[in-house]
């Protein structure tokens, strides 16, 4: 750590930044790959520089109705951020009173410091990110523990900053959505913290703050608006240049329910009664009704409060697990309401996958089905086609105002452009058959959406789980080189293998079922050309959405190796 903190104290330009973020960056992925040049940060470095869409912004509603502003940066820009955010961290040190963003510090050691106390009192502070400005950051930087020169300290805040309009005044400022943000808004707080401290240890107060959640707590009241600790309190606010919100500063007094951070501290640390009831309710219906019931109610109010934030469809087991493992967090592994809710959901949890709707060849699971009439009565929705400018063809439905993805098999886009052969591009449409199609609820690789079928989906149909592994790389350069009858002969070897038991006993192999209707047993070069064409054809758009760059790139590429080869063997057939 020494070492790393001698190198970033010897930054003196762009080109060390660059240079030092790299090294970063190579630590963590162990390649010295799509390293950051000095003309990408330099072009981000100028937030006023019109660089394609350097952050995206949107707005979630708050509890009070209105709306809050988060900008979330672009893929390269968050990238340099998340290793320039582990660069700042290597430095700097939060002060006691910051429980926010601050590692091994949680709400509840927020909360605990103010527990059993007479008088608890909330103040929040207005416009917290975008009140802290560029030059505010730049000047902060340029003080220990930092120490950069006034260059590298511009250069990193304009990284850090994005074009603000503030009372019809446009500036730049901190964007809440950014990794650096939380870490530099503690940095800029040091002093403020600091006076706050100080005042607090004067008059008897405990005194810390979350994010932009300031509490101060004691068993006198010294809270009156005319006290002198709260004449002095609102003036090292504002001498530090923030704003208190009036709306949001409560004095919570003992016979009441205190709260802080949404964290009741009356006796000791505990959740709302809420939390608990809301999540007992889940699993109640979950047990009582089953859980497609369950899925489609979490679902419409999970896409109403937090569908905006969240990308593709919520993972229900994920957010109970999340909310248990908060409850632990709060309680304790040993609170009796937390075991006995855990219990309830791991007894819950494996009975979620119908092996008779597994696809387990792509490994896809299909978790529930829904007809389209049964999806669009749950859902309060209508189903429509729509036809890309690229040419793909996928479904949409609306969710309250905003419009969602369904991705649509090869078996249903076959029958829709049957009935309709040219459907006109970015026109959204529906065919008299779609009553018939169904909507299923899938995961792949932790990851839920929706996909629409033409048929209930059996794991018959599929390939068999045991040749999921097989070396596919090693049959394509067999097939390549020596011809598709040896690349069989190679698969045929391979199975043999794999059917021999270990007390050395043979068993014969146990092809799949690849429909329900009786079929004539395949050859190996049938078995072959099933897995590879149906493994990366029939699945590559949806494998390629689900996965990373990479991981695409290894599809396409297999895809035309098969698809090359594939023609060859028929261009040689025809001859």
């Amino acid at each position: 750590m020494n070492d790393l903190r001698t190198l970033i104290s010897k930054i003196n330009n762009l080109s060390d930044l660059t240079k030092v973020l790299n090294y970063f960056k190579h630590r963590e992925t162990n390649s010295e790959e799509n390293l950051f040049t000095e003309d990408v940060l330099e072009s981000y470095a100028n937030p006023s520089k019109k660089v394609a869409r350097r952050y995206k912004t949107f707005y979630i509603p708050k509890k009070n109705g209105k709306l809050r502003e988060i900008s979330a940066p672009n893929r390269n820009l968050k990238e340099i951020l998340h290793y320039l955010n582990m660069m700042l961290a290597e430095v700097y040190q939060a002060g006691p009173s910051a429980m926010g963003f601050v590692k091994g510090r949680s709400i509840v050691d927020n909360a605990n410091l103010h527990v059993g106390q007479n008088y608890v009192l909330n103040l929040d502070l207005s416009d917290f990110f975008t009140s802290i400005s560029q030059s505010r950051i730049c000047k902060r930087l340029q003080l220990a523990p930092f120490n950069f020169n006034e260059n590298v300290a511009k250069a990193i805040s304009g990284l850090c900053c994005k074009k603000v309009v503030k009372g019809g005044k446009k500036g730049y400022a901190l964007p809440q959505g950014s990794p650096t943000s939380p870490i530099l808004t503690n940095a800029v707080c040091d002093f403020l913290d600091k006076k706050l401290r100080h005042l607090s240890t004067r008059n008897g107060v405990k005194y810390s703050r979350y994010a932009d959640d300031m509490t101060f707590s004691s068993m006198h009241n010294i809270y009156q608006e005319n006290d002198t600790f709260m004449k002095n309190l609102f003036s090292i606010i504002k001498e530090e240049r923030f704003t208190v919100n009036p709306d949001k500063t409560r004095l919570q007094k003992r016979g009441e329910r205190q709260e802080v951070t949404g964290l009741t501290v009356n006796d000791k640390v505990n959740t709302a009664h809420k939390y608990t009831r809301e999540l007992r309710n889940v699993l109640y219906m979950w047990e009582k009704y089953g859980y497609k019931d369950t899925y489609t109610s979490f679902y419409k109010h999970y896409k109403a409060t937090k569908g905006h934030i969240k990308k593709g469809e919520p993972v229900l087991e994920n957010v109970i697990i999340g909310k248990l493992d908060f409850l632990k967090m709060v309680k304790g592994e040993n609170d009796v309401v937390y075991t006995k809710l855990r219990s309830r959901f791991e007894a819950l949890n494996p009975n979620i996958y119908d092996s008779k709707n597994t696809n387990s060849r792509s490994k896809v699971n299909y978790i529930e089905l829904y007809s389209v009439v049964e999806f669009e009565k749950a859902f309060k929705t209508k189903i429509k086609f729509i036809m890309s400018g690229e040419g793909k063809l996928s479904a949409v439905y609306k969710n309250g105002k905003k419009e969602n993805s369904i991705y649509v098999s090869n078996a249903v886009k076959d029958i829709v452009f049957t009935e309709k052969a040219k459907p006109r591009k970015n026109c959204r449409f529906t065919i008299s058959s779609m009553e018939s199609f169904f909507v299923a609820l899938c995961r792949s690789n932790c990851v839920n959406y929706w996909m629409m079928l033409a048929n209930e989906p059996a794991r018959e149909r599929h390939i068999h789980p045991k040749y999921n592994n097989l070396p596919i790389n090693q049959l394509l350069k067999e097939w390549e080189e020596k011809g598709l009858e040896a690349a069989a002969d190679l698969l045929s070897s391979i199975l043999v293998d794999e059917t021999f038991s270990s007390n050395g006993d043979r068993k014969e192999p146990a092809l799949p079922k690849l429909g329900k209707k009786k079929r004539k047993k395949k050859s190996s070069m049938g078995v072959l050309e099933e897995l590879m064409i149906e493994d990366y054809m029939d699945d590559m758009e949806l494998q390629a959405s689900l996965t990373d760059f990479e991981d695409e790139e290894t599809i396409e590429y297999n895809t035309k190796a098969i698809m090359k080869l594939l023609k060859g063997d028929k261009d040689g057939k025809e001859e």
